[in-house]
C-alpha cells in the first residue's frame, strides 16, 4: 500500500526533485510550535540531531524512541536529559506527538514497522517516504562507493560488481541504476556473491529506490603503520601518493542529475590513508552538501577547515585510538603521538555541532587486555562524548577468542555505566563480520542502534 500523504508543498516539491530538506529546522520550528517530536532511534545520528537541534535552536525532543529495552531508561550523555522511551510508551504519553527517524541505517525498516505494522499514520513521520518489503540487500539499496581506482560499485565485499568510469561519470552511474535497479527487481540472476551473501534478505525498501550512502574511498598517503591496515598507502608513509579518484562533487552531482540520491543522504569519506593529509581534501568538505559526513581519520592533525565544517554541519570524526596507554598505541599504530591525538580531539570536541567519536579495534595479544580497556574509557569520559565504536580487527582469528570477547563486553560495560553508548561496528564490513560481531553484543545490542 503506497500512502499519499499532504505536506508542505515547497518541502514536498524539493524532496521530490533531490534537494536536500533542512530537517532540523523543521523539527525545530514544530516545537517550537507546540508540537512533540520524538526522535528514533538511540544512536549516533540521534546524538547529532540533539546537538544541532540544541546549539542553532535551543529545543530539544520530548523522547527518543528504542524498541532495545536495555536502553529504555538509560540516561545517555548525547541525549541531554532527554528520556529513552518504547515507542508504545511514547505513544501513550504524546499521542499528537510527530516522529523523526534518525537512523540512517534502519530508518526505512522503522517507517515500514510503524506504519505498516504499528498503524501509525504516515503523516505522523517527518521524513516519511513511501516503502515496501521485497527481498533485497541493504548495499544494492543504501550504498554507492566511488573508489581511486575510479570505479563505482554498490557492495565493499572483493569480488562484487565494479563499475569503471571510462565514458564519464554521468554513464558510470546510469551502469549503476541499471544493474542495481536489474538485482532489486529481480530481473537480473544473482551472481555468486550475492547469492551467498546474508544481506539478500525480506525487508522495507523505499518505492523510491534512492540511495542515502556515499562512501568515497580517496587515494592518499598515511602517517600511521597500524598493525590491521590491509592498505598498501602504510608502506610510503610521509610520501604523497598519487590520486586520480574521481573528484567528490562530480559524484554527488552525477549521482543527484540521476534522481538516484535521497533527499537526506550521508557520505562516508574514507581515503586510503589519512584524510587530513589529502591534498585535496578542503574539496571534499567543499562538496558536502548532505544530511550528515563521517570521517575516518586517526586524529594525529588538527584540521582548521575541518573544524570549521564542523560548526555548521553535522560531522562526525571517527578516530581509531586502539589503546589506552602510551606503550600500546606505539605497539599497534607505529607511531608514539597518543596524546597528541587526545589533543586533537579535545580540541575538535569544542565544535559547535560536529562530534568526536572514538574507536577501539580490539586486537588479540596486542590490546585486548583490562588496562587498555578501562583507560580508553577513562578517555572517552574525559572527552566528554556521546558514545564509542566497538571493533575487532576484521584479519585476526574466527572464532574471536575468548579473551578478546571478554574485552569487547568489558568496553561496552564501561561506557554504559558512564551514560556513553557502546556501539558495535558492524555496518562497513562483510556480512560474516559482521554477524561475528554482532553475536558478541547481543541479545543485548537491537540491530536499530
Amino acid at each position: 500500500m503506497v500512502f499519499v500523504i499532504s505536506r508542505d508543498s515547497i518541502t514536498y516539491i524539493k524532496r521530490m526533485a533531490g534537494f536536500m530538506v533542512d530537517y532540523v529546522k523543521i523539527i525545530a520550528d514544530k516545537i517550537n510550535t507546540g508540537i512533540p517530536v520524538a526522535l528514533y532511534t538511540v544512536g549516533g545520528d540521534t546524538f547529532s540531531v540533539v546537538r544541532a537541534l540544541k546549539r542553532r535552536y535551543g529545543v530539544k525532543p520530548v523522547a527518543v524512541c528504542d524498541r532495545d529495552t536495555a536502553k529504555q531508561g538509560r540516561a545517555y550523555r548525547g541525549l541531554d536529559e532527554i528520556p529513552v522511551m518504547s515507542f508504545e510508551d511514547t505513544n501513550s504519553s504524546y499521542p499528537n506527538a510527530e516522529y523523526f527517524i534518525s537512523s540512517m541505517d534502519y530508518r526505512y525498516d522503522i517507517m515500514g514497522e510503524l506504519v505498516h505494522g504499528g498503524d501509525l499514520p504516515p503523516e505522523r513521520i517527518i521524513n516519511w517516504e513511501p516503502v515496501e518489503k521485497r527481498i533485497s540487500c541493504k548495499f544494492w539499496e543504501k550504498l554507492v562507493c566511488a573508489k581511486h581506482d575510479r570505479t563505482l560499485s554498490y557492495c565493499w565485499e572483493h569480488g562484487s560488481p565494479q563499475i569503471p568510469i571510462i565514458d564519464g561519470m554521468d554513464s558510470a552511474v546510469s551502469e549503476v541504476i541499471s544493474l542495481r535497479n536489474e538485482l532489486i527487481s529481480g530481473t537480473k540472476g544473482l551472481n555468486e556473491l550475492c547469492d551467498k551473501c546474508g544481506y539478500v534478505t525480506p525487508s522495507w525498501y523505499p518505492i523510491s529506490k534512492k540511495s542515502w550512502w556515499i562512501n568515497y574511498f580517496g587515494q592518499g598517503k598515511c602517517n600511521y603503520k597500524c598493525k590491521y591496515c590491509s592498505s598498501p598507502v602504510h608502506e610510503t608513509v610521509n610520501t604523497d601518493a598519487g590520486d586520480d579518484s574521481p573528484p567528490l562533487k562530480d559524484v554527488i552531482d552525477a549521482l543527484s542529475k540521476a534522481g538516484m540520491l535521497s533527499d537526506f543522504y550521508s557520505i562516508i569519506l574514507s581515503t586510503s590513508g589519512e584524510p587530513s593529509l589529502h591534498p585535496q581534501r578542503k574539496s571534499f568538505y567543499d562538496a558536502f552538501d548532505g544530511y550528515s559526513l563521517v570521517v575516518n581519520t586517526n586524529g594525529s592533525v588538527y584540521d582548521e577547515d575541518l573544524f570549521s565544517l564542523m560548526q555548521t554541519k553535522m560531522v562526525r570524526l571517527i578516530v581509531s585510538i586502539d589503546a589506552g596507554h602510551r606503550e600500546t598505541f606505539k605497539t599497534i599504530k607505529g607511531v608514539d603521538c597518543i596524546y597528541k591525538v587526545i589533543e586533537n580531539m579535545c580540541k575538535y570536541q569544542q565544535s559547535a555541532i560536529g562530534m568526536v567519536v572514538p574507536k577501539y579495534v580490539v586486537t588479540p595479544g596486542i590490546n585486548d587486555d583490562e588496562t587498555n580497556i578501562d583507560a580508553f574509557c577513562e578517555i572517552c569520559r574525559e572527552l566528554n562524548v556521546p558514545y564509542a565504536i566497538a571493533a575487532y580487527d576484521m584479519f585476526s582469528a574466527r572464532p574471536i577468542p575468548d579473551r578478546s570477547t571478554d574485552m569487547l563486553m568489558r568496553l561496552e560495560s564501561n561506557l554504559e555505566n558512564m551514560g556513553i553508548l557502546c556501539a558495535p561496528y558492524t555496518e562497513c564490513y562483510t556480512h560474516e563480520y559482521c554477524t561475528t560481531l554482532g553475536e558478541v553484543f547481543s541479545p543485548k545490542n537491537d540491530k536499530e542502534s
